[in-house]
């Protein structure tokens, strides 16, 4: 389930919750998009002070002219000709609603519209509850509230938050890795076009995180990851490594073009799924988008997927004509680094000792370690390829030579065990243990962190 879907569940749930009375003539729909990740605001804010959540957070670094977007001269890629992205016939009103969700409608905005042909009822401003102090269950309650006040007059709509401000930004994001994106997709023989696919799925925000699971640029689930040579586990995520993640992704969507013959369906099932797109067009007898859409509809593939290939192709067309909408843009220099290999389990924090390069620029150059060796619960494995700043690898091997032996280690740090007794709390064991709340909590994935039951055996790092 991508998180879109997952997001759609939790907020539908709410307000099902909120309107007892409720009835089946009117409905409405609270979905935001993936970025930037509403539904993930209390979890993030337990990580403020983590590198990784202030990187997320920046600025762009705006150093160069965006250059022209270029899609000609791809008459060898699979499946791909001049017509292969114009808009379907049927698919208008999607695509331009979209589009004005991209370039016209922030995030302090949710438009109410007809699920059915898209006509925008009106705007409801929330700047208001962006601004205000408070937890975000609290702010997503109140924004419920004010939307289902406003859609009494209305039936069968939903709100759609706007995303014109994170889209921009993400154009000025991407410049860090579109580059790189496109000579693999080039390489395999795949059409460019599909390398903005992340403008959907996470707005080009590396860190973008679901509740689903899926992570990074492309929001690849744990078990496809896994299932495609990704390490997933304790001290790397590759899913969050631009490059191998976009190897995994290029290798998906040709799999779901070999199988499913056509880009339009082939994209809808890097939402939906290759097997669900498989079922779905042999049930129907047809392979065209437009028709899938209007004659299916079942609890998986809903509004979500339906509009996953809408999404895209207005993806597309605003980064494509950005000047028209947000004027002229500087972007992010692409990312150059050096590559060593570490010979020994070391910490990150020995390494930014010693080699007096910023935790910053490690953890930006390595977004595949995870949490915990950011946290310093666990060590930066055997064998991995550090990347380093371009030009500092001499410095560097010269630097890591210094890092005492007692610093180096053969294997990973094992965790210690504590068993929970009567009137333990996690504040005490961070004291005792001489670790962190925070720590305890991320190695023992505690959901809440208010509650440890006595006999509970938790990991001490």
């Amino acid at each position: 389930m991508s998180l879109k879907q997952s997001v759609f569940y939790s907020f539908m749930c709410c307000a099902l919750v909120s309107q007892p009375a409720f009835s089946m003539a009117k409905i409405l729909v609270i979905l935001p998009l993936s970025y930037p990740l509403e539904a993930l605001e209390e979890k993030v804010s337990n990580l403020k002070d983590t590198t990784r959540v202030q990187l997320a957070e920046r600025e762009p670094q705006a150093v160069n002219d965006k250059d022209p977007v270029h899609y000609e001269n791809q008459d060898g890629a699979l499946g791909y000709n001049k017509k292969t992205f114009k808009i379907p016939r049927g698919l208008e009103k999607a695509v331009h609603f979209w589009t004005l969700i991209y370039s016209k409608y922030s995030t302090n905005q949710y438009v109410i519209h007809d699920i059915g042909d898209f006509t925008i009822h009106e705007v409801v401003d929330i700047s208001d509850l962006r601004e205000t102090r408070m937890s975000a269950y609290q702010r997503e309650r109140l924004i419920i509230e004010r939307l289902q006040n406003r859609k009494e007059k209305y039936e069968n709509v939903r709100a759609q938050l706007g995303q014109s401000d994170k889209f921009k930004k993400g154009i000025q994001y991407a410049g860090q890795y579109l580059s790189v994106l496109e000579n693999i997709f080039r390489n395999q023989g795949l059409p460019l076009e599909l390398t903005r696919l992340p403008f959907v799925e996470s707005m080009f925000n590396n860190y973008a995180r679901s509740h689903a699971g899926a992570s990074g640029l492309w929001q690849i689930m744990p078990s496809t990851g896994r299932e495609n040579g990704l390490k997933v586990n304790a001290t790397l995520d590759e899913r969050n490594d631009p490059i191998k993640a976009t190897l995994v992704a290029a290798k998906v969507l040709k799999q779901n073009h070999e199988t499913l013959g056509n880009w339009p369906v082939a994209i809808t099932a890097y939402n939906h799924g290759k097997m669900g797109m498989f079922r779905i067009t042999n049930k129907l007898g047809t392979k065209d988008i437009v028709e899938i859409i209007n004659s299916h509809s079942s609890s998986t593939f809903g509004f979500a997927s339906k509009n996953f290939y809408a999404e895209f192709l207005a993806a597309v067309h605003v980064e494509e004509n950005y000047q028209k909408y947000f004027g002229q843009l500087k972007i992010e220099k692409p990312f150059t680094f050096d590559v060593v290999k570490l010979d020994k389990y070391v910490s990150l924090a020995s390494l930014v000792y010693y080699t007096n390069i910023a935790k910053e620029t490690l953890v930006e150059l390595n977004p595949a370690l995870s949490l915990r060796v950011l946290r310093g619960t666990q060590l930066i494995p055997n064998g991995y390829d550090l990347r380093i700043p371009q030009d500092r690898k001499e410095d560097f091997l010269v630097a890591y030579k210094r890092i005492p032996k007692h610093q180096k280690f053969v294997q990973q740090v094992r965790n210690r065990f504590h068993r929970v007794r009567h009137g333990d709390t996690l504040s005490y064991l961070a004291k005792k243990y001489r670790t962190s709340v925070e720590a305890i909590i991320e190695i023992n994935d505690l959901d809440d962190s208010r509650f440890i039951r006595i006999g509970e055996n938790l990991k001490i790092p």
